[in-house]
């Protein structure tokens, strides 16, 4: 039996359940047994990806370094290391209705996070790896779902759907389906964040370092604002195997993503997105969150 293993089996037996749950109500203790967790889900989780699959076992767990560059996904995947409680309390604060549905929610650990706040939470997801080692708090409430295909929920069955650092992930000529599906599920809100550049008054502008090619980083400043994108694949940064870095294949600016949710019945809330970006300071996320909302109209 591995050492870790046997440590905790025997706190099991010498201090019950009861003791080993309040033991993980301790923020260091939950870092740990989350890892422990994770490294006990990568042995027992079967990787079944299918032939294409960009988002299997290795992308969450897989090593990340060659001899030359850094390949794409996590180094390490555990809701400490995510920004999962800091989106769930700024959705706790300004979006009202429990019944929740967080697309592209990998493991879930924003499923868990809202659950644990009282929410309906519910997740889907394309990567089969992901859904099989779910966040022991989200299991049973997150689906193996493509965004590129129709999402398994009836009509406005959600009153906020999210799609966290997920479209950018979407080829952008299957954007508008994608966008369409968060807004037929969606009651009332869309909240998302996406990598994205250009103006954005009165927010901060996003940028093209780290979406691009280093190379072709100027010939698209020279551009100048009037440019909306989206990147051809070919300038996209890429990782050491040479795929897109990060699985990101659609990189435009916000102005550009604006007009997709408008054309899917979708009306902007600039003001919740100054609310949620001053939210999101304290933690400094909001330098790379990029968090746009939308109304049902």
């Amino acid at each position: 039996m591995h050492p870790a293993l046997k440590r905790l089996w025997q706190l099991s037996r010498t201090t019950g359940a009861r003791a080993l749950s309040a033991a993980a109500a301790v923020t260091p203790m939950r870092t740990q047994l989350d890892r422990f967790s994770a490294a006990l889900d990568h042995a027992l989780t079967p990787d079944v990806p299918a032939p294409d699959d960009f988002y299997g076992k290795t992308y969450f767990t897989g090593a990340k370094e060659t001899g030359q560059a850094k390949l794409s996904g996590y180094s390490t995947y555990l809701r400490a290391s995510t920004h999962a409680d800091a989106l769930a309390a700024v959705i706790d604060a300004r979006f009202p209705g429990a019944r929740t549905l967080d697309v592209g929610c990998a493991r879930g650990f924003l499923v868990e996070a809202l659950l644990e706040k009282g929410r309906d939470a519910w997740g889907c997801d394309g990567s089969l790896y992901a859904v099989n080692s779910a966040a022991r708090g989200a299991r049973g409430r997150i689906h193996h779902a493509d965004l590129r295909q129709r999402l398994p929920f009836p009509d406005r069955h959600f009153d906020l759907v999210t799609a966290f650092e997920t479209l950018e992930h979407v080829p952008p000529e299957q954007v508008p389906f994608a966008v369409g599906e968060l807004a037929r599920v969606a009651r009332s809100v869309v909240a998302v964040t996406i990598p994205s550049f250009g103006p954005r008054p009165p927010l901060p502008s996003g940028w093209f370092d780290g979406k691009l090619k280093g190379e072709r980083v100027a010939h698209y400043q020279a551009l100048g604002a009037e440019y909306d994108g989206p990147v051809p694949l070919a300038d996209l940064a890429t990782d050491a195997a040479g795929l897109p870095l990060e699985g990101h294949v659609c990189i435009a600016s916000f102005r550009w993503w604006r007009r997709q949710f408008e054309t899917a019945g979708l009306t902007a809330d600039p003001s919740t997105d100054e609310w949620a970006h001053q939210q999101l300071a304290p933690n400094r996320l909001n330098h790379y969150l990029d968090w746009q909302t939308f109304h049902r109209t």
